[in-house]
């Protein structure tokens, strides 16, 4: 299911999940007709993580008209948007990788249906000073890892479908790794791969491995891309891979913030305040009405603690 952010709607950013992101393109913009969809996700836990959003930052959701039910629509800048997706992901032992979207009907396809390509993530391998400077908060393509598509094979004469996973040479992409983020960094606004990498087979021979469920493949390439990514350094957090992997055991949410560590993430204490004036941060728009915040300060701590992992 693709996870989505939009530009501005009514001063803030739409966060919403679907199954087919140009029937939901295409329904917006009969009443916007110049919203974009700033970032797009296609995850296993992209439900969980438009959760997250409406839990933990409830108080930056919009009100809908003059009644006290919340809407879809948040007040958060989207740096922090950015980063609270990307934490979801290494909390649960993922890479952030992005699905190419081809948002003209002749060429759209949902994933899972067709053939698709994914993307790691630019905003690893750019420096933080470079931020104001890249649109998308950094989350835009920068070198495609995989392509997930439709497949089927004989296994004991039986014919089996499902989908093939054909991606990187894992060695020869951390063999690389390093030159990858020093190139990325002396061109850190461009928004395609770089020419010596453009191609997968640029690493070495491609893996192609065979998935009965669509998400087992993709799971599979996300765990292994962070896994390269935390040992580089690329990652700077540490990680403790024993609680990464209770997740991987249960591959569940019971929405108990002291149950896992992943739980934590996506499910721990609200942000801000019911009353702008009250709160302690500067997480968005709301933020700035308040006199002494100034744009882009006074963090929460669990926030500021993760800013090695944008």
């Amino acid at each position: 299911m693709y996870l989505y952010v939009t530009s501005n709607v009514n001063n803030g950013h739409k966060i919403g999940i679907t199954d087919n992101l140009l029937i939901r393109k295409i329904q917006y913009n009969t009443i916007f007709p110049d919203l974009e969809f700033l970032i797009t996700i296609f995850s296993h836990d992209a439900v969980f993580i438009e959760e997250s959003f409406k839990r933990r930052f409830f108080n930056y959701r919009k009100r809908s008209g003059n009644s006290d039910r919340r809407s879809e629509i948040y007040t958060l800048y989207l740096k922090i948007i950015a980063e609270h997706i990307i934490r979801c992901h290494h909390a649960t032992g993922k890479a952030l990788l992005i699905p190419a979207n081809h948002l003209d009907p002749e060429f759209y396809n949902i994933p899972y249906e067709g053939s698709t390509n994914f993307f790691l993530s630019n905003h690893y391998f750019i420096n933080q000073s470079d931020l104001p400077l890249i649109k998308r908060a950094g989350i835009s393509e920068r070198l495609i890892v995989g392509t997930i598509y439709r497949h089927h094979k004989k296994i004991d004469n039986n014919e089996k479908y499902g989908y093939l996973l054909r991606h990187l040479s894992l060695k020869g992409f951390q063999k690389s790794i390093k030159d990858i983020e020093k190139k990325s960094k002396e061109y850190p606004t461009t928004p395609v791969p770089i020419e010596e990498w453009e191609e997968m087979d640029s690493f070495g021979e491609l893996d192609e491995i065979f998935f009965e469920e669509y998400f087992d493949a993709l799971n599979y390439l996300q765990e292994e891309i962070f896994l390269i990514l935390l040992e580089e350094k690329i990652i700077k957090r540490s990680f403790d891979l024993n609680k990464i992997n209770k997740f991987k055991k249960n591959r569940g949410f019971i929405y108990h913030s002291k149950a896992y560590y992943h739980e934590g993430i996506f499910f721990g204490k609200r942000f801000g305040h019911t009353y702008t004036r009250y709160s302690k941060f500067n997480l968005g728009l709301n933020d700035e009405t308040r006199r002494e915040v100034k744009k882009e300060t006074n963090f929460p701590r669990e926030l500021t603690k993760y800013d090695k992992d944008y």
